[in-house]
């Protein structure tokens, strides 16, 4: 080692000869020296924005959620959340869940007049919850609302608690699923609209497209229009009631990832009454967090 005198180190080990918990503490100080520091895991903050147009309605949404470090695999739980703004209704959307699976832990949404659902997601099924003021009562504390409703949704034959995700964790597991080339298929147990759903996707096409959005990475930012090759997958539903929901749309969606992001550019959909309707992709953002 630089810097070292050799010849006074022997001296004092001959003076006082070490124990062997100290030869101990030794090797390791060495060992930490030379594998130099540490470097700092590191998460990424990630957000998308959505705009929708049809007729002369316009929509916006967006989601948000935080990368886990690519030096450790994804474990624990995970946050997301989804925003919606569409003419007469707002609403904010927080999912929990599980980093390794995509699994909903909780899922909760809340409306611009205060009405809240809530999802809470367990072994034996998923626990649903609603509280909203009547017209008389929006003055009036949360705890005072009188329109509640309590529900419980067992899981059907051949679903498993530990597979069902919520829609709005697609987003996170889209880059996961090793959908890569035309035939590649990915089945997924889905919990939407108080239903359960398998969930089938399977990318069918690789078209070209062009989408005007923005990439930005830390302190960098860069506009995308030209058109691109894409991967288009096809997403299936089998089950009853209304179909999946995500971003407002419904039913079968369509989702256009880039090839190597696999961020949806655009995603296709059924809104009710206006028919089909496709949002596209405004604003990606990636900023970096450094764990300390």
């Amino acid at each position: 080692m630089a810097g070292v005198d050799q010849d006074g180190v022997a001296e004092l080990r001959e003076r006082e000869p070490q124990s062997d918990w100290r030869r101990c503490v030794g090797c390791l100080w060495v060992l930490l020296l030379a594998a130099g520091p540490v470097a700092a895991a590191t998460r990424t903050d990630v957000a998308l924005e959505y705009a929708a147009r049809k007729l002369f309605i316009k929509a916006e949404a967006g989601v948000r959620w935080v990368e886990p470090s690519a030096e450790t695999r994804p474990q624990g739980e995970l946050e997301a959340s989804v925003w919606t703004r569409s003419p007469g209704e707002n609403s904010r959307l927080d999912l929990s869940f599980r980093a390794d699976s995509g699994a909903a832990i909780t899922r909760e949404q809340r409306y611009s007049d205060g009405k809240t659902r809530t999802y809470r997601f367990g072994e034996e099924g998923v626990q649903y919850d609603l509280v909203a003021p009547l017209r008389n009562e929006r003055r009036l504390p949360k705890a005072e609302w009188t329109d509640r409703f309590e529900g419980f949704y067992p899981l059907p034959e051949g679903f498993e608690a530990s597979r069902i995700v919520a829609p709005s964790a697609l987003f996170y597991l889209l880059p996961r699923l090793g959908l890569d080339a035309i035939g590649d298929q990915a089945d997924l147990q889905v919990f939407s609209k108080r239903e359960f759903y398998e969930l089938k996707l399977e990318v069918v096409a690789r078209p070209v497209i062009a989408v005007d959005w923005v990439e930005e990475r830390d302190a960098e930012s860069k506009r995308w229009k030209a058109p691109g090759t894409v991967l288009h997958v096809r997403a299936s539903l089998a089950g009853r009631g209304e179909g999946m929901s995500l971003l407002g749309l419904q039913g079968d969606l369509d989702f256009f990832l880039h090839p190597e992001l696999k961020i949806p550019l655009k995603i296709g959909g059924r809104v009710p009454i206006l028919g089909r309707v496709v949002v596209s992709l405004k604003k990606a953002s990636w900023v970096t967090l450094e764990d300390k």
